[in-house]
């Protein structure tokens, strides 16, 4: 183990886990924690014909717009983050 791994990690675990690090600040400076989990409304443009079936669907399923969004765009990221 060299002398830099160690620090190399630490960094890439701030990195990776940036909001925690900085609700731990937050923390410090109001000792008050803050949500980590945090939601960021966004506008975005679909088909009227889709969002009118699926609003009409929706409810017989349990279905929520939101939740469906997320995954998607989870699911986007990961194949992402694979690569070609």
């Amino acid at each position: 183990m060299s002398s830099n791994e160690p620090l190399e990690r630490a960094r890439r675990l701030i990195r990776k886990n940036q909001d925690v690090f900085d609700a731990l600040l937050e923390y410090e400076r109001t000792k008050k924690l803050p949500k980590l989990k945090r939601k960021t409304r966004i506008d975005v443009t679909v088909d009227r014909d889709l969002l009118r079936e699926f609003r009409r669907l929706a409810p017989s399923h349990g279905a929520k717009l939101s939740p469906i969004v997320e995954m998607k765009l989870r699911e986007q990221v990961r194949e992402w983050r694979k690569g070609p």
